[in-house]
């Protein structure tokens, strides 16, 4: 089961109940995947970028039985799908927990060709 958002739709109406901070929160993580998707494809390609960085079929975006299940602790990739029937995180660790990693980070910087002055 995929417990990240295929798109936006279903996590909205997933969170139609909860109090607004909760709402503008998972409405900035699923923003700030799908704007990752613009870097992974341009730097990697459609298998990094749909593929969520080897997690998902990229054609049908299911998780791969081989996908790790989410960590106990510390960072949650926020480009990655997980594996639930693995390990599984609730909404709230999922918002918290969730970051660029470092490597993409630094592919948003080199594909931003920023021309670095001595």
């Amino acid at each position: 089961m995929v417990t990240q958002p295929q798109n936006g739709i279903g996590i909205v109406n997933g969170l139609s109940s909860l109090n607004s901070l909760k709402y503008l929160s998972s409405i900035r993580w699923v923003s700030a995947h799908e704007f990752g998707h613009c870097i992974l494809m341009y730097v990697g390609g459609i298998n990094l970028s749909w593929g969520h960085k080897g997690s998902t079929n990229v054609l049908l975006q299911n998780v791969k039985a081989s996908s790790l299940g989410y960590p106990n602790q510390g960072k949650i990739d926020l480009m990655k799908y997980y594996n639930d029937t693995k390990n599984t995180a609730n909404l709230k660790q999922r918002i918290t927990r969730s970051e660029a990693l470092e490597v993409d980070i630094k592919r948003l910087i080199w594909s931003s060709e920023v021309l670095w002055k001595d």
